[in-house]
């Protein structure tokens, strides 16, 4: 008896709610599902909300800027801003380095991301993308398909480091965070025990 209670316990405290995952798709003239404003932009899909921030190495009073396009979001760190293979409208490396960092209200199981405009494969003039996930360590991918894994987090970035590297993010994909039951459920857990302790009881009398 006791060790069943114990797996009742462990399936309400570990119970996920919302598990169903939303795409956040950020193609198009307008942004998608963000609303772009200068260097940041906001989405809310399917209760997932969050903001979107643009970044660079390049350093300028107004700051970099959001670029939209039907390939997706892109980074504009300057009137002068371009690329190895683009206008510098894209998330690229050339001189410097520019990337998107995503951040959620509440944290999130990270699934997936898609870039746009990726030219993928090992040759030279092939895209290379870094993710980083709550500021962490950059993980490089030669895929414009970045598979996150199981990984609980309130962030990532995206972000173009090499001389040729240009592409834009298209869409990310997330699910809601498992998240424990309140006190409640401990109040109910302690209910089963007695329950349970005092029907053994009766089978002993």
């Amino acid at each position: 008896m006791i060790r069943k209670l114990l797996m009742i316990a462990s399936a309400v405290m570990f119970t996920a709610v919302g598990a169903q995952a939303a795409t956040v798709d950020v193609t198009g003239r307008r942004g998608g599902d963000a609303t772009v404003r200068g260097g940041t932009a906001t989405f809310n899909v399917d209760g997932i909300s969050g903001t979107i921030r643009a970044y660079s190495t390049y350093d300028t009073a107004a700051g970099p800027r959001i670029t939209t396009s039907r390939h997706g979001l892109g980074v504009r760190n300057g009137p002068n801003d371009r690329a190895y293979n683009g206008s510098g409208n894209a998330i690229d490396g050339y001189r410097y380095s520019d990337w998107l960092t995503v951040t959620f209200d509440a944290a999130v199981r990270l699934v997936s991301a898609t870039l746009g405009s990726f030219n993928s494969g090992w040759f030279e003039w092939n895209d290379n993308a870094s993710y980083s996930v709550d500021g962490g360590n950059y993980v490089h991918t030669s895929n414009a398909n970045h598979s996150f894994g199981d990984v609980i987090a309130s962030s990532f970035s995206v972000r173009a480091f090499g001389y040729n590297d240009d592409f834009t993010l298209s869409s990310f994909t997330v699910e809601a965070a498992p998240v424990p039951l309140p006190a409640t459920a401990l109040l109910l857990l302690g209910g089963l025990a007695g329950f349970g302790v005092l029907r053994r009881r009766k089978q002993m009398a």
